[in-house]
Protein backbone atom coordinates (compact mmCIF):
# COMPACT_ATOMS: atom_id res chain seq x y z
CA UNK A 1 0.00 0.00 0.00
CA UNK A 2 2.79 2.57 0.77
CA UNK A 3 4.78 1.98 -2.29
CA UNK A 4 1.52 2.52 -4.39
CA UNK A 5 1.28 6.46 -2.26
CA UNK A 6 4.98 6.58 -3.01
CA UNK A 7 4.39 6.43 -7.01
CA UNK A 8 1.63 8.01 -6.49
CA UNK A 9 3.39 11.25 -4.73
CA UNK A 10 6.42 11.09 -6.77
CA UNK A 11 4.23 10.90 -10.08
CA UNK A 12 2.14 13.59 -9.18
CA UNK A 13 4.82 16.23 -7.88
CA UNK A 14 7.17 15.39 -10.31
CA UNK A 15 9.55 14.34 -7.69
CA UNK A 16 9.71 17.48 -6.08
CA UNK A 17 8.65 18.05 -2.80
CA UNK A 18 7.56 21.99 -3.51
CA UNK A 19 4.99 20.32 -5.52
CA UNK A 20 2.69 18.64 -2.59
CA UNK A 21 -0.45 20.42 -2.44
CA UNK A 22 -2.05 20.89 1.21
CA UNK A 23 -4.70 18.24 0.28
CA UNK A 24 -5.93 15.36 -2.14
CA UNK A 25 -9.16 14.06 -3.27
CA UNK A 26 -9.70 10.24 -3.06
CA UNK A 27 -9.02 10.58 -6.52
CA UNK A 28 -5.41 11.65 -6.01
CA UNK A 29 -6.13 15.55 -7.26
CA UNK A 30 -5.28 18.34 -5.79
CA UNK A 31 -8.19 19.81 -3.72
CA UNK A 32 -9.06 23.23 -5.80
CA UNK A 33 -7.87 26.25 -3.61
CA UNK A 34 -5.37 24.63 -1.27
CA UNK A 35 -2.18 25.27 -3.39
CA UNK A 36 -0.29 26.02 -0.14
CA UNK A 37 2.35 24.00 1.47
CA UNK A 38 0.85 22.27 4.98
CA UNK A 39 3.88 20.42 6.82
CA UNK A 40 1.44 18.26 7.89
CA UNK A 41 0.91 16.35 4.35
CA UNK A 42 4.72 17.03 3.68
CA UNK A 43 6.15 15.29 6.40
CA UNK A 44 4.06 12.01 6.27
CA UNK A 45 5.12 11.46 2.71
CA UNK A 46 8.79 11.52 3.90
CA UNK A 47 8.15 8.88 6.23
CA UNK A 48 6.36 6.76 3.85
CA UNK A 49 9.26 6.77 1.28
CA UNK A 50 11.58 5.10 4.44
CA UNK A 51 9.90 2.02 3.44
CA UNK A 52 11.36 0.94 0.33
CA UNK A 53 15.76 1.85 -0.09
CA UNK A 54 14.26 2.83 -3.84
CA UNK A 55 13.23 6.03 -2.46
CA UNK A 56 16.22 7.37 -1.16
CA UNK A 57 16.27 10.36 -3.47
CA UNK A 58 12.85 11.21 -3.16
CA UNK A 59 13.30 10.45 1.09
CA UNK A 60 16.63 13.03 0.89
CA UNK A 61 14.49 15.57 -1.13
CA UNK A 62 11.60 16.01 1.24
CA UNK A 63 13.89 15.81 4.23
CA UNK A 64 16.28 18.84 2.88
CA UNK A 65 13.20 20.15 2.11
CA UNK A 66 11.36 20.53 5.95
CA UNK A 67 14.68 21.10 6.98
CA UNK A 68 13.91 24.70 5.24
CA UNK A 69 10.84 25.40 7.01
CA UNK A 70 11.09 27.56 10.20
CA UNK A 71 8.79 27.25 13.58
CA UNK A 72 7.98 30.55 13.51
CA UNK A 73 6.37 30.29 10.13
CA UNK A 74 4.02 27.54 11.00
CA UNK A 75 1.02 26.65 13.54
CA UNK A 76 2.02 24.22 16.18
CA UNK A 77 -0.43 21.09 14.46
CA UNK A 78 2.24 21.69 11.36
CA UNK A 79 4.97 22.03 13.41
CA UNK A 80 4.27 19.05 15.96
CA UNK A 81 3.45 16.70 13.10
CA UNK A 82 7.05 17.85 11.25
CA UNK A 83 8.99 17.17 14.58
CA UNK A 84 7.51 14.40 15.06
CA UNK A 85 8.01 12.36 11.39
CA UNK A 86 11.63 14.29 11.53
CA UNK A 87 12.69 12.00 14.78
CA UNK A 88 11.20 9.09 13.29
CA UNK A 89 13.03 10.14 9.59
CA UNK A 90 16.54 10.65 12.19
CA UNK A 91 16.46 7.28 13.29
CA UNK A 92 15.67 8.41 17.11
CA UNK A 93 11.62 7.41 17.55
CA UNK A 94 11.88 4.13 20.06
CA UNK A 95 11.39 0.87 18.77
CA UNK A 96 8.85 -0.95 20.75
CA UNK A 97 10.32 -4.35 21.98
Amino acid sequence: MVAKINNWIRTTTGGNPDNISAGYTLQGNDIKGRYFEALSFIAPFAVAAMVDVKNQIWLNKTWNYLVKFRLKDYDYYDNSIKMIDMIILSGNYPTPN
